[in-house]
């Protein structure tokens, strides 16, 4: 479970940005769904990467969507 906080984010993940497969430039202008969030680490990838692109992140956990709220 890698992503037990922002710790992504911080560099401090066992998962990195080189293992996202998604080219943000073919999400330009797209709806994204990020279910399933957690903190929100992709999340906040996906929206400082993608243009014009709108993103709806869920979790069933709160604790986790009150980590990504707080960015």
């Amino acid at each position: 479970m890698p992503f037990i906080s922002g710790d992504f984010r911080d560099k401090k993940s066992v998962l990195s940005r080189e293992d996202i497969q998604v080219n943000p430039e073919e999400l330009d202008g797209k709806t994204i769904l990020d279910c399933g969030c957690g903190p929100g680490n992709v999340s906040v990838y996906l929206a400082s990467s993608v243009k014009n692109a709108h993103l709806i992140s869920m979790d069933i956990s709160k604790n986790s969507l009150e980590i990504l709220k707080v960015d």
